[in-house]
């Protein structure tokens, strides 16, 4: 919900009459509109990827594709060089 909806955030917690949310706006469009006219689009670079399931992948490839303009690098395993695969391979 961080990247295609209005999301709910609650700070720490400092006492029991403390209960606020604050809303933040989703993430692809907050910075969609801080992007100059020329741009190709946004990239989200995520590390630790070996701790996303498989549902969540596939969630990101489903998402990539549905909009042009976003596209996600996903650090998916641990190796002293650098190996490109789509995403889809690794959702699968």
């Amino acid at each position: 919900s961080y990247l295609t909806r209005t999301h709910g955030v609650r700070p720490a917690h400092v006492g029991k009459s403390e209960r606020r949310t604050y809303y933040f706006p989703p993430l692809i469009d907050q910075y969609a509109k801080t992007l100059p006219p020329d741009a190709k689009g946004l990239v989200f670079w995520l590390i630790e990827g070996h701790v996303f399931s498989q549902s969540e992948l596939t969630y990101l490839t489903r998402l990539a594709a549905s909009d042009a303009r976003v596209r996600f690098v996903v650090e998916v395993e641990s190796d002293r060089k650098l190996r490109w695969r789509p995403l889809a391979e690794s959702a699968a």
